[in-house]
């Protein structure tokens, strides 16, 4: 029975490998943060994942990276080879640098490295070093250079987690969008998520009741639906579409059931206007060819109309006449 010592097993990868190893081979594994010489003595294979590895965090603040990536990875060097054990250094796709997302070109293993934050820097480093302590000391080890994972166990800062935190933001203005994320994440360990109901209720867990008439996780379906189907972006084509229906005295009269709906009618309608645009960050936005004038404010459902129907407490109605088109002299 083979005696594994796993260096950043809590981890995302390392986690996953670990469970990985468990499951399929008889090797006995100890998982640990901080390396010290005798558990390295007690060990017949180290695989090392244990690094920094954000990289914006290491645009922040690159002193943990240099002493994770590159003396941490020194110190298992040093106890791997006085105690004569095997190595396997887990490294990144990213000491390789960049390729646009159009580039043919692919990374081998013999592509140069150039590596291009702290992070990915760091990480080259570590590979360095590991080839010099082959060379230079008979080493047993070999590297890996993986390129981005997603599964269970995910840190929520990571892509995919970091990404339904932004849809429920933009798209549902969720506040509790990150706490959705993170429960998302811990849950799916478990049980993978096969039934919206499950959802449903994950996020009433989560955030709780506190409008009446309103389910929790209303929001979040909304913003889920939105991001799937592309809807902001199909009202803004019909909107341009129904303009170039129109003709001159024309009304465009469009109904929106939620604030971002809304919100891009009333920036439609504020556009075709022809009035100058100011902007907080920049100089103001020349006008345009008046195209459309706002007929009136925005209108909302009565008391009667929500008490008829519930789902009209949402909705909003604004109306705009096509104006006609003004011919410079």
């Amino acid at each position: 029975m083979d005696r594994m010592l796993v260096t950043g097993g809590a981890g995302f990868i390392g986690a996953n490998f670990v469970r990985h190893v468990i499951e399929h081979t008889d090797a006995k594994v100890t998982v640990l943060d901080k390396l010290t010489y005798p558990l390295v003595a007690a060990h017949d294979t180290v695989v090392h994942l244990a690094a920094e590895s954000h990289n914006d965090n290491s645009l922040d603040d690159p002193t943990p990276f240099v002493m994770t990536n590159l003396i941490g990875t020194f110190v298992v060097l040093q106890a791997v080879r006085k105690h004569d054990a095997r190595l396997h250094h887990v490294s990144t796709d990213e000491v390789y640098g960049d390729l646009d997302l159009d580039d043919p070109k692919r990374f081998t293993e013999d592509t140069p490295y150039r590596p291009s934050s702290p992070y990915s820097a760091t990480k080259a480093g570590s590979d360095h070093l590991v080839r010099a302590w082959v060379r230079s000391f008979g080493l047993r080890a070999t590297i890996s250079n993986c390129s981005n994972n997603y599964g269970h166990w995910q840190h929520v800062e990571k892509f995919i987690p970091r990404q339904i935190t932004e849809v429920l933001w933009h798209f549902g203005e969720e506040r509790q969008g990150r706490r959705i994320a993170r429960a998302i994440v811990a849950d799916r360990e478990t049980t993978p998520f096969t039934r919206t109901g499950q959802l449903a209720a994950l996020i009433e867990r989560v955030v709780g009741r506190h409008e009446p008439g309103k389910h929790p996780a209303t929001r979040s379906f909304q913003a889920l639906r939105i991001q799937v189907n592309g809807e902001l972006d199909a009202l803004r084509d019909g909107l341009v579409a129904a303009l170039h229906c129109l003709r001159e005295g024309g009304r465009l009269v469009v109904i929106s059931f939620h604030s971002l709906e809304d919100r891009a009618v009333k920036q439609f309608i504020r556009d075709q206007s022809g009035r100058v645009q100011n902007s907080r960050r920049g100089p103001p936005v020349a006008a345009r060819p008046a195209l459309l004038a706002a007929i009136g404010k925005a209108r909302f459902a009565s008391d009667a109309e929500r008490a008829a129907n519930p789902r009209a407490r949402s909705a909003v109605l604004r109306v705009a006449e096509k104006l006609p088109l003004q011919v410079a002299a």
